[in-house]
């Protein structure tokens, strides 16, 4: 079966997202553990470490404007469950980052943002 080409430039496209985030994160002295890894069937983009855990939900934007709106509260309970069954499985505790990516800019914001 093949993949539309729209389809196949979002995966470009977040691919290129993940890159960046984490060129960003290993320049911090973070540690790749695993890339686009299920937890408790949830997505995780990133999962790193360096003192602690860190799971990131990386977003591909425009603009950097209105980025409340890029991460649904569907989306913000999934990944606040997979943290949770993350920290309850290995007793650990898990910090929870989303990374834009616009053509120009990067910005990280904790889960606890956009509450």
């Amino acid at each position: 079966m093949l993949e539309s080409a729209n389809t196949f430039s979002n995966k470009r496209r977040g691919a290129f997202a993940e890159d960046r985030a984490l060129d960003y994160y290993r320049q911090r002295g973070f540690e790749l553990h695993r890339r686009n890894h299920k937890v408790a069937g949830v997505e995780i983009d990133l999962i790193l470490k360096k003192n602690r855990w860190l799971f990131v939900e990386v977003k591909t934007l425009q603009t950097l404007e209105n980025i409340s709106f890029r991460l649904s509260f569907a989306q913000q309970k999934r990944l606040l469950f997979a943290r949770q069954v993350w920290q309850n499985q290995y007793q650990q505790d898990v910090a929870l980052k989303v990374f834009f990516v616009s053509s120009r800019q990067m910005l990280e914001l904790g889960i606890e943002d956009f509450f």
